[in-house]
């Protein structure tokens, strides 16, 4: 009788076919390998860079989208606007959960149609306007997240 198992945790994917059969232990036993390959591999994978471009493959739930694109969208036309471009991109197109400040600022680099090197230099006022309205969040001292509000606001200029 052939067998057909497909596992995936994480990152990490199993998928088999053929004449074995699986007990309930041996399939015990791999979800457990699995998921310690799938923790070994979230910690050894470090955050890709800000100014990185995510790749884009058939299981990727969010689309391969520049911080330039997201800024054009949203008619960025100030420090504030092109933050919130950039908080989408590293939080919606390359998935992280939080960024600090210059994760924020190496990635309103990368659209240089919308970044004045005024930004630079204003980089704590524009970070402390959007925590007082309520677009960020901030995790720790210099970290933060869009608030689950803002980014369900911002999703829809991620989407192609």
């Amino acid at each position: 009788m052939a067998s057909k198992l497909r596992i995936k945790i994480g990152n990490v994917e199993f998928e088999y076919e053929g004449d074995a059969e699986f007990s309930h232990e041996s399939i015990k036993d791999l979800f457990t390998h699995m998921e310690d390959l799938s923790n070994s591999a979230a910690d050894t994978s470090a955050q890709p860079p800000a100014d990185s471009l995510p790749s884009q493959n058939s299981e990727s739930k969010s689309p391969s989208i520049h911080t330039a694109s997201i800024a054009a969208r949203l008619t960025a036309k100030s420090a504030t606007d092109l933050a919130l471009a950039s908080a989408a991109h590293l939080q919606i197109v390359l998935g992280r959960d939080v960024f600090n400040r210059q994760e924020l600022l190496d990635d309103m680099k990368t659209a240089p149609a919308f970044f004045k090197a005024s930004m630079n230099n204003n980089h704590s006022k524009t970070i402390a306007t959007l925590v007082g309205n309520q677009s960020f969040n901030q995790v720790s001292g210099t970290t933060y997240s869009l608030t689950v509000a803002k980014r369900s606001e911002l999703e829809k200029f991620v989407v192609e």
